[in-house]
Formats: C-alpha cells, structure tokens, sequence
C-alpha cells in the first residue's frame, strides 16, 4: 500500500527500476514537485531534498516521518471521521483547508491526521449507469501498520523540505553525486490543493531539464507511459533521445489480463545501470 497518498503522482514500478540503478542508494537525490515521493523513499538513499509549493504537502512528508503519527491517524480516522463513513465532515473540512485565508502551513500533529484522512475520503469508483456516470465514494482505509513501519524506515535519514517550484529549485545543493528527480503526471490537471500541472510548466521543466542534461547533471524523470496497452500520453516522446534515455518497466493487476495494468517509462540523463 502507497502510504503517501497522491492519485495520479505515485509510481509503481520504481522497485524495478531502483533494482536497475542501485548506483542512487548512494547519491543526494533532489526532487521537484514531490508528489508521493515513492522513488526517492524506496532508493536507500539517506540524503533527501525534496521540493514543493503544494499547500500543506512538505508537512504530510515531515509528519508521516514521525513515530506516532499513524496513532494520531488511527485516532482521527475512527472517532472524527467515523471510520470514513461521516462524509459530511469530511467536507466541511475539507473546505476549510482549501479556504485561502487559512495560514499555508500546518502547525500541529492533529492538523496533519485529519488532513491525512481527508485524502483517505477523497477516494472514488467510477461506473456507468446505462449512459450516466455515477461515482461511488470508495474511502481508502488507512493502513496503520505501513505507516508505522515507514515511519521507523526513514525518520533517521537527512531529509530537508524545500518550499521551491519547478522555476526556482535549488541547484546549488547539487554535485557530482546529485541527481534532479521528477514524476511527470499523465495529464495536464489539477492535483491536491493548489498544485496544477498544466503545459507552460510542462514546457518550462523540458527546456531546463535539456539544458542541465547537457551540462551533464544527472537527471530521472518518471511517467505513466502505457495504461492497459493504450499509450496515455506524448509528454515524454518530447525529451532528447540523445541525452535521455527510456527504460520501460510494467505492473500487472491481473495476471490473466493480455496487457499490463500499466506501463511506466524513466528517461535518464548522464546516469548509467549497472554493470
């Protein structure tokens, strides 16, 4: 179970990946845009940077770190949220947190279950009634021993939290054992509160990217590339064949299925897989 949730930024074949390019379990990896960071986590490495300007979302990183914080969950997620079945206070505070006069961070462990659990409710299945779309709300139980466990995995590594965009990530934290890691979300959308990932951005993070690329900094950018054998986006056909380099690496939910759930492609520049 993805213990950070984030629709649509999460990865599921990094595992794969990581197992191909074991040489980051020893580099400083900065991430931009941190969405739920499955990479960075999963790779070994004790020295994080990880970069956002999403509203509440460097402190859901720092929270889950903490020991007790999936007490706190367990407890806001029972008695608050009355097990992901009171839909209407999960609403209200839900409209609280995106109310733009409410202060950007949040301050304490009971802010952050709750905004926890509101994610958790924020969950959908989507089916067709004849020709009308009809969503269900389907809650995403939290998992309290995950999150116990990848609380006592990462609360000792070095991870700082950088409040920076992809216009003003902080290249100066980088050297020769760095790299720049960014997920590329399927789609231009809006994600969490108040992150959007739109073509102007898109088209910004591509010219920088080439551009350090050729300087030779070492750079993985991630995406969904195939979702049940159909391609769901161009996005990554637009980076430079010469300085990135697609490794494609697939998930099946159903074994039976003829195509894999999904396919996931990671273009590296200047780093090499192991020998």
């Amino acid at each position: 179970m993805t213990v950070l949730l984030c629709p649509g930024r999460s990865t599921r074949t990094h595992g794969q990946f990581l197992s191909d390019f074991n040489s980051l379990s020893e580099m400083n990896i900065l991430t931009l845009d941190v969405g739920s960071g499955d990479l960075p986590y999963a790779s070994g490495s004790d020295n994080l940077i990880f970069c956002s300007t999403e509203r509440y979302h460097l402190e859901l990183h720092k929270f889950l770190t903490v020991p007790p914080a999936f007490s706190y969950i367990k407890d806001m997620w029972e008695n608050t949220f009355d097990n992901g079945l009171d839909w209407k206070t999960r609403c209200s505070w839900l409209s609280s947190y995106n109310n733009y006069s409410r202060p950007k961070q949040l301050n304490t462990w009971e802010d952050m279950s709750r905004y926890y659990c509101i994610l958790a409710m924020s969950s959908f299945n989507v089916h067709y009634d004849k020709w009308k779309v009809i969503g269900e709300h389907n809650p995403t139980t939290p998992d309290y021993e995950a999150i116990r466990a990848w609380s006592d995995l990462h609360k000792d590594k070095n991870i700082k939290y950088r409040k920076r965009s992809i216009y003003n990530f902080p290249t100066s934290d980088l050297g020769d054992n760095s790299v720049i890691y960014f997920h590329i979300p399927s789609q231009f959308a809006s994600y969490g509160c108040g992150y959007s990932w739109t073509k102007k951005k898109f088209e910004h993070l591509l010219k920088d990217l080439t551009e350090l690329a050729q300087m030779g900094y070492k750079i993985c950018v991630s995406s969904l590339y195939e979702k049940w054998g159909r391609k769901t986006s161009e996005l990554t056909d637009q980076f430079d064949g010469s300085l990135f380099h697609p490794h494609f690496y697939s998930y099946k939910k159903v074994k039976a299925s003829r195509y894999p759930s999904v396919t996931e492609v990671y273009l590296v520049a200047n780093l090499e897989p192991n020998t």
